[in-house]
């Protein structure tokens, strides 16, 4: 069913009457009140009797409302109207509702709504030059999906709605590509390479008012505001071919005088654009998001894949209240059908991008970018340090198969797509470190003959004088970014602190010198199993001035879920491969494959894996990948105090300051433990999280990867760890005001010690933290475990249950 609005005439299929400004007029009053009812405080009971004006006045004096309600029962209800005709296009049409009808409950779960007693399903078209409708692709559903969390924003819960997304269409295929910059620009060039793309999807936050923006980033996780026409700009031409958009951000699809930003989109040519009407909780977004992906890559069309996401919706959050608000807008080339083929084949599914390699070196492979997940804000920070000028260079240190070639990769990639393009020379190991390869590997990379002429015999007779004065010149005339990959191979981990080998902490002195001269344009990144130190060399500033330190830390969770290999493997196969690998994408990524590969082989290596035994692992793959990691090596560099140290780390699930440990060290008979902390943190036992509770220092947590090799803390020593560690913690982050993993982490050390004066605070936020993200079993138990030592603090332990801690996500403001 159509309601068209054409000059001075509406329609309703073949019916017409004539539209006044004093239409317009009860319109704009009708949208008014609704943004009045969504405001601070929300008056969710006026939303009725506005559902009741609009359809008044639809039906007027020629029936029209009641017309919707007989032929629209299950249809899509299409509100057709020029940009300029915001009042008609704008209106709450989702509110309609038959007047008379008694309410029946709480006003939002009223069904005399005909979206939800007559699953009516409004949707909204601007009318303009008419252009070809987009014909479905012969292919499953491909989405393309980018989040963006600048800092300083709270951050979204976006990759549970990637998961949801991904889980949501079952057995169909589907093809879900993830950009993860939260750049507009690099967006525009990610979809350039996959073009054509049946969706975008943007997950952010999102700003109305007169000017509305959404919230994405720049290249250095700091906050870009984008306006429809900049994030038209940078989609370029490839954004014609999308057959729909959802903007999941708050306020999208608000009224302004400038026009809704979803409204806008679909002025620039976008075919199709979802938003929200106002703010939208993350768990909603992320329910409404796979419902609707359910129905589009089941085959339904745009309107009809809303209503039965919608209609699901409802079903599933009866006491929800955004059901009302995702609003649909098509512009004249939009899909008159299906988005895709049900069951066509997927095109990107393992060929989205081909294998690459960190420069010529083919034995180290890095991820392509639908598998570089998880080092989004450590790729920032790099980044970050890079630009400012304070830094020459990043040192990315880890245990092995982290990912540093891949974030060494990716960094040079978003330099040398900066306005300063940047010359790339790589050299790795031992084999081209020392003086005369690398100036070998820049002259052939630069290809400046007259540099080479002038250089090259000097450095042919007597390399490392050389290196330094030949260097800076390089520098100096060549924008180059110089990648030295696998620095431990010429380190020696067995020294306190690691220092290079023979020969090899003068060229390590002399690159760094060039390439802190004053006039240098160059930058450094180096990749290292463990952090160094350069005694006996004379640097312009001390080392870890010149060099910012980026410690790779094992993947979350909710990231290895995001890793695309092995999507055909059986589900609890790629479960556990996703549990063993332990946060270390090398190893999941391999693990993974081989599920799918050899579901029978990787059977056996997962049940040794489970053991932390390699010893007797038959899979070849795997045991070369264990040589190449060198974890037992890695724990064999430790001296007792040094393991006894981590085991106390081990008492922590979350990054903790670096002073909580050291306060632990007497308990475990550690003396001067900043030597040791230091120790654990330059092989990589220990990681520097900067995304941790304080993000203004770096917390430490102890490596997912190594942790199991530790062995187990005994009991008795835990017991008496955990009342220092509360006591440390308190003095370091305090008991009020803390972010959701501190608060988490000290609720959890509390009850385990019966700390009934830090229950008292931090009981009531931290299972409500636990309810919010669905814990509800564990918020259950523990708040039964929590009552007994926090009812010792004197004070009154309220019942907490799953109705009484439903809370709200953050909101996608």
């Amino acid at each position: 069913m159509r309601l068209r609005l054409d000059g001075d005439y509406l329609n309703l299929d073949q019916r017409r009457r004539v539209f006044t400004d004093a239409d317009r007029a009860i319109l704009d009053d009708l949208l008014n009140r609704y943004q009045a009812a969504l405001g601070l405080p929300p008056h969710p009971g006026q939303l009725p009797d506005i559902g009741d004006a609009l359809f008044r006045w639809l039906d007027g004096d020629q029936g029209w409302g009641q017309l919707v309600v007989q032929e629209a029962a299950g249809e899509v209800l299409e509100i057709q109207a020029a940009a300029t005709e915001s009042a008609l296009l704008d209106a709450p049409w989702e509110l309609l509702r038959q007047p008379g009808q008694p309410w029946c409950g709480p006003p939002l779960e009223d069904p005399a709504f005909l979206v939800r007693s007559r699953n009516t399903c409004p949707v909204r078209r601007v009318l303009g030059k008419s252009a070809k409708a987009r014909a479905p692709s012969p292919h499953a559903l491909s989405v393309l999906f980018m989040a963006a969390s600048p800092q300083g924003q709270d951050r979204l819960a976006f990759e549970a709605e990637e998961v949801a997304i991904s889980r949501a269409v079952g057995r169909l295929p589907l093809d879900l590509v993830v950009e993860e910059t939260g750049d507009p620009t690099e967006l525009g060039t990610r979809l350039a390479g996959l073009a054509p793309v049946d969706v975008l999807h943007l997950s952010c936050h999102g700003r109305g008012g007169a000017d509305p923006v959404l919230l994405l980033e720049d290249e250095q996780g700091k906050a870009r505001p984008t306006t429809a026409a900049q994030l038209r700009t940078a989609l370029g031409a490839n954004a014609r071919g999308l057959g729909l958009c959802v903007v999941s951000a708050c306020e999208t699809a608000a009224s302004s005088p400038l026009g809704s930003l979803v409204r806008s989109l679909v002025a620039e040519d976008l075919p199709a654009v979802l938003g929200w009407a106002a703010s939208v909780g993350d768990h909603e977004a992320t329910c409404f998001a796979a419902a609707l992906y359910r129905h589009l890559a089941a085959g339904s069309s745009l309107g009809q894949a809303l209503g039965e996401a919608r209609r699901t919706h409802v079903q599933d959050l009866p006491h929800g209240t955004e059901w009302h608000l995702p609003r649909l807008y098509l512009g004249p080339a939009a899909p008159q059908a299906e988005l895709s083929r049900r069951n066509g084949r997927r095109r990107f599914d393992g060929g989205a991008a081909q294998s690459r390699f960190l420069g010529e070196n083919r034995n180290v492979p890095v991820a392509r970018p639908d598998q570089f997940v998880g080092r989004r804000r450590a790729l920032q920070r790099c980044i970050r340090a890079l630009q400012d000028g304070d830094h020459v260079g990043v040192l990315l240190h880890g245990v092995g198969q982290q990912g540093k070639s891949s974030l060494a990769a990716r960094i040079a990639d978003r330099l040398c797509a900066s306005e300063h393009r940047y010359r790339v020379v790589v050299c790795h190991g031992r084999l081209e470190l020392d003086a005369r390869s690398v100036l070998e590997t820049v002259n052939a990379v630069v290809g400046d003959a007259a540099w080479g002429d002038r250089w090259r015999q000097q450095w042919e007779t007597d390399p490392l004088p050389t290196l330094e004065p030949a260097l800076r010149a390089a520098v100096r005339e060549h924008r180059l970014l110089l990648v030295l990959d696998d620095l431990e191979q010429v380190l020696d981990p067995q020294r306190k602190p690691v220092v290079p080998r023979k020969n090899f902490g003068s060229v390590l002195g002399a690159i760094l010198r060039a390439f802190s001269d004053a006039d240098s344009l160059g930058r450094l990144v180096i990749t290292s199993r463990f952090d160094f130190a350069l005694p006996g060399q004379v640097l312009t500033q001390p080392l870890h001035q010149l060099l910012y330190t980026e410690s790779l830390r094992a993947l979350r969770d909710s990231e290895r879920a995001r890793l695309e290999q092995g999507a055909g493997a059986d589900a609890t196969l790629r479960s556990r491969c996703l549990a063993l690998g332990r946060g270390n994408p090398g190893l999941t990524t391999r693990l993974l494959l081989l599920a799918e590969q050899a579901p029978d082989s990787v059977t056996q290596v997962l049940d040794q894996l489970d053991d932390a035994d390699i010893s007797g692992i038959s899979e070849p793959k795997i045991i070369v990948f264990f040589q190449q990691v060198a974890l037992d090596a890695v724990l064999a560099l430790l001296d007792p105090a040094d393991r006894s140290l981590a085991l106390a780390a081990s008492l922590f699930q979350a990054p903790v300051p670096r002073a909580v440990l050291s306060a632990l060290a007497p308990v475990v008979q550690v003396d001067k433990p900043a030597t040791h902390i230091d120790r654990l943190l330059a092989l990589g036992v220990c990681e520097a999280r900067h995304d941790s509770a304080r993000s203004d220092q770096p917390e430490l947590y102890l490596s997912d990867l190594l942790r199991p090799l530790l062995g187990d803390l005994d009991p008795a020593i835990a017991a008496e760890l955990r009342p220092v560690a509360i006591t440390a913690l308190q003095r370091t982050w305090g008991l009020n005001g803390l972010p959701p993993t501190a608060t988490l982490e000290l609720y959890r050390l509390a009850l385990a010690a019966q700390d009934g004066d830090v229950l008292v605070t931090l009981a009531k936020p931290a299972l409500r933290l636990l309810e919010a993200s669905h814990q509800t079993k564990d918020a259950a138990a523990q708040g039964a475990g929590a009552a007994v030592p926090a009812s010792r603090g004197a004070v009154h332990f309220s019942r907490v249950g799953h109705g009484a801690l439903r809370s709200r996500r953050h909101r996608r403001r």
